[in-house]
């Protein structure tokens, strides 16, 4: 795997370039406390073998372990292609979001593909793959790919991670009422989208409010030639590590945000199919009496503060 490979210089990786004003592609890394993992991250980003010139933009969200001394390491051997963004305390706990907020702006590429720092890409071709795929095919935006699941110690545990719904194309209605589910490190888009919805920074799962802003600029594509990427889960993990419940509150939320975003800006079809995706989720924790009582404060005039207030008393 790349993870383990030789890592070229920066002058092998650059000399078969197309040489460009900017960068053709802006590879993110998010990374947070993530020092026993970057290392595989970022040689993963520098065994890619592409015509295309890249960079990378390394964000560390003031990690209170080596990960900075680590992506330094890497930036001294690589100061033409890495670039690092630093704040000085962490954002996120703030309510910032980083990609948003911080790392777009500061990207130059006309394309976008992303990685956090605890995971990893296996296909020294994938980016290749994924531009050259793009740039001969104008109505789509996004393309994407397989992803497996390992443990914090690099063990495979999963190869299907990604259902197998999700292994396919996707039209740009699909994209915007949010049916894709792209994986962060399996994505790279186009670099079209220059203002995000005050609603986006209220989403839990951005990545899905993400796909549905690129499909108002085309298609996702599926491509099953590119090998798995590695999706980690570990104590630290954000995401992989809740449980179902609380994996379907925070899809309600980020369903909800996204269904009054498109409410908002006038778009009824779309507003209608995220608000039922937001119920949906939402009656996942309700059982059948739950929901017959709810159907009778609706149709049968039952109040609901009184209906609560004996649910508490019970």
């Amino acid at each position: 795997m790349n993870h383990q490979a030789k890592l070229p210089t920066e002058k092998e990786i650059m000399k078969d370039w197309v040489k460009d004003e900017k960068p053709k592609l802006s590879i993110v890394c998010i990374a947070y406390n993530h020092q026993n993992f970057i290392s595989s991250t970022l040689n993963g980003f520098l065994t890619q073998k592409t015509k295309y010139s890249y960079e990378i933009v390394c964000y560390d969200d003031y990690s209170e372990d080596k990960t900075r001394e680590i992506i330094d390491g890497y930036k001294k051997s690589y100061p033409s292609i890495i670039r690092t963004i630093y704040p000085e305390e962490n954002q996120h706990s703030k309510g910032f979001s980083p990609l948003v907020d911080f790392i777009l702006p500061f990207c130059e590429g006309a394309y976008i593909a992303r990685c956090e720092g605890d995971d990893f890409w296996t296909d020294n071709q994938k980016v290749e793959k994924q531009i050259s795929f793009l740039e001969k095919n104008t109505d789509f935006v996004l393309t994407t790919h397989n992803i497996h699941t390992i443990d914090q110690t690099g063990k495979l545990i999963n190869k299907n991670h990604l259902a197998s719904f999700y292994k396919r194309d996707f039209s740009a209605r699909e994209l915007r009422c949010g049916w894709a589910g792209p994986v962060t490190q399996s994505m790279l888009f186009r670099n079209v989208i220059k203002e995000f919805p005050i609603e986006f920074k209220k989403a839990v799962l951005r990545d899905v409010f993400l796909a549905s802003l690129l499909g108002k600029f085309g298609r996702s594509k599926y491509q099953d030639d590119i090998k798995p990427s590695m999706y980690r889960i570990h104590t630290g993990g954000v995401f992989s590590t809740l449980d179902n419940p609380e994996k379907f509150d925070v899809q309600s939320i980020t369903f909800f945000w996204m269904y009054r975003y498109y409410k908002r800006i006038g778009k009824a079809e779309e507003a209608k199919v995220l608000k039922m995706k937001h119920i949906e989720k939402t009656f996942r924790e309700l059982t059948i009496v739950d929901i017959a009582k709810l159907l009778l404060v609706k149709y049968g005039g039952l109040n609901l503060k009184k209906l609560i207030g004996y649910l508490q008393n019970k």
